[in-house]
């Protein structure tokens, strides 16, 4: 398809790169930091929205955009190109839809268009939207407002009124405990406790005791009374609620029939490409992974821009995802910062949709070749034989997972083995460290060193000490030496794992202490204390806008493109209760952090 004068002049943007400027292969858009071409091409459209006050403001509430390096056959260009004659160009995208449009003047279009008036989208949601109308009139309704208000005076009616009863009946059995307590005693009870069943001096016990008998009955027999006249009003009250709010119940079971259906079409209409030239809907590619694709999948910018790369007959080079606008109060997201795609919508779909696409080795091997070198002795801090600490390096996983890849615990009992001559040296977690993080390590030998371990992190007695480069943006609020403590709960993104976000509502407690150590151009050092033990907490902590607001250099998780290389968060010492001795230990790292 060779590719009109048009669409160059609106969506096709020509860049000027030089060498080294794009890799020689494709980036994993899940791990990245983006090339000088893909940075270059994002500060253009930032300022390109910022020059449109009309785009500004539909962008300005903040989205997730994205930019595509792409390269133009020859064969693709009509007249009018002259400004591609490098052959290089790039594309731009949006996530979603933005001030409820999902085209804008220069981003590429939506691979499948659900705001087409005429569409069977619009046509669909239009008969969802008039269900909600009728439900909207029915809630509005007298005959409903009614029977809602008479059903909640009836309930509350009753609980009012048996409340008060029961309050007089409790006042009225401590009077008849003191008369009993009187008579017992044989001493004549208070004239103002008797004066309740008889205005003349009691001189007869026995007829003062059926006086309270018969009042303790009395009370109780009018409590049900009360609760049946209530309940004798319930019955006409519940039908009318019912005739109102059966229909409700109805046109809900059905509204939620119809967005199924609308959200199956949806899947199954979506067809995306990729480099092969296969076509595969989007319910296809999540089948064949035993997943059900999430809403909004296919709608996030990276799919946008490499369904019209494949369409239009361009190669993909290079892509990152930025954001743009208002940071939100629970994600970590700055403006300018680049994020990797999300797990859960874009996972499956870029799989797919990369297909073809020679990546880049940026990175490759560099975790495995760490792993498969082993550990020496060098890497041991401590050993006994209930301990064992040990300084782990940045790439390798802390325990065994999923990977494949040998974890450093699985190393150090092969060395351990070695070095005692012993088939197997058993060693247990005891706590763990980001794949990507270095430092200093506890693992025990025995079952009961794990759990005494244990204990004391759940009980907060291990002190722990990180070192952290900062990727620190313009106007950063912070000053060298300044120490603080950062509250933010955190809860799991379910969306997008293994990303964490804050959660007023239903994140776990936690709190970390900070201190600035210096401030050098757009990089800060800083001394970290994690006081509670959350998943990624420092890492969220250092870059959410209600933490330090400036990610740790190399987190490509949470925003900084600072630095290719490995993640700059250390674990520089350990301080605990030796789980045998009892001994007081403070261990440090021996590893350069950076």
């Amino acid at each position: 398809m060779a590719i009109r004068k048009e669409d160059i002049l609106s969506v096709l943007h020509p860049i000027q790169c030089a060498p080294g400027d794009i890799p020689a292969g494709f980036n994993d858009p899940f791990r990245y930091s983006p090339c000088p071409a893909v940075a270059r091409a994002s500060r253009e459209i930032i300022s390109h929205i910022h020059s449109d006050r009309t785009l500004d403001g539909i962008l300005s509430e903040g989205k997730m955009l994205g930019v595509l390096i792409v390269e133009i056959p020859d064969d693709k260009l009509q007249d009018g190109a002259e400004q591609f004659r490098e052959r290089l160009a790039y594309l731009a995208g949006f996530s979603g839809i933005a001030g409820g449009k999902n085209r804008l003047p220069g981003f590429v279009p939506p691979v499948l268009d659900l705001l087409e008036p005429e569409g069977h989208f619009k046509k669909e949601e239009g008969v969802i939207s008039e269900i909600n109308v009728r439900i909207r009139s029915i809630l509005e309704s007298r005959e409903y407002l009614e029977a809602a208000e008479s059903l909640s005076e009836i309930n509350g009616g009753k609980a009012s009124a048996m409340a008060s009863w029961k309050e007089k009946m409790a006042e009225s059995k401590q009077r008849r405990r003191r008369i009993r307590e009187c008579l017992r005693a044989g001493v004549m009870p208070d004239s103002a406790d008797t004066a309740h069943y008889t205005e003349e001096p009691v001189h007869d016990m026995e007829k003062l005791q059926d006086a309270l008998i018969r009042e303790s009955q009395y009370e109780k027999a009018c409590l049900k009374r009360i609760a049946a006249e209530y309940d004798a009003r319930l019955p006409e009250a519940r039908r009318l609620m019912e005739n109102a709010s059966g229909e409700i119940r109805k046109l809900r079971e059905r509204r939620k029939d119809l967005s199924d259906i609308l959200q199956k079409w949806i899947f199954d209409n979506t067809i995306v490409l990729n480099a092969c030239g296969e076509r595969k809907s989007i319910a296809a590619i999540f089948s064949d992974r035993g997943l059900v694709p999430p809403a909004g999948t296919g709608e996030c910018a990276a799919p946008k821009l490499l369904q019209y790369a494949f369409l239009h007959g361009l190669r993909p080079l290079a892509m990152g995802e930025f954001w743009y606008g208002r940071s939100p109060d629970n994600e970590v997201r700055e403006e300018g910062r680049f994020y990797p795609s999300c797990s859960s919508k874009c996972g499956p779909l870029l799989g797919f949709m990369m297909r073809g696409i020679a990546l880049s080795t940026e990175n490759a091997g560099r975790a495995q070749a760490n792993a498969c070198r082993g550990i020496g002795q060098e890497s041991i801090i401590y050993e006994d034989d209930s301990i064992i600490v040990a300084d782990k390096p940045a790439g390798m996983l802390s325990v065994p997972g999923n990977t494949g890849q040998p974890s450093f615990m699985e190393l150090l009992e092969k060395s351990s083995a070695d070095r005692e001559r012993r088939d197997r040296s058993r060693i247990l977690p005891v706590h763990r460290l980001d794949m990507d993080t270095s430092g200093i390590i506890i693992y025990a030998k025995t079952e009961e060193a794990q759990r005494n371990l244990r204990q004391q992190f759940e009980a907060r007695k291990i002190q722990k000490t990180y070192l952290a480069d900062l990727d620190i943006p313009e106007k950063w609020p912070h000053r060298e030496g300044e120490t603080g403590t950062i509250s933010l709960p955190l809860a799991p993104d379910i969306l997008d794992r293994p990303r964490q976000k804050a959660d007023t509502e239903k994140g776990k407690r936690a709190i970390s202490e900070y201190r600035i150590l210096s401030i050098r151009g757009k990089r800060a050092s800083a001394e970290l204390h994690p006081l509670t033990g959350r998943t990624h907490q420092l890492r969220v902590h250092a870059a959410h806008k209600h933490g330090l607001g400036a990610p740790v250099i190399g987190d490509r998780l949470y925003g900084s493109a600072a630095s290719s290389g490995r993640l700059h968060l250390h674990a520089a010492s350990i301080s605990f209760a030796h789980p045998v001795s009892g001994e007081e230990m403070l261990l440090e790292s021996r590893l350069k952090p950076f």
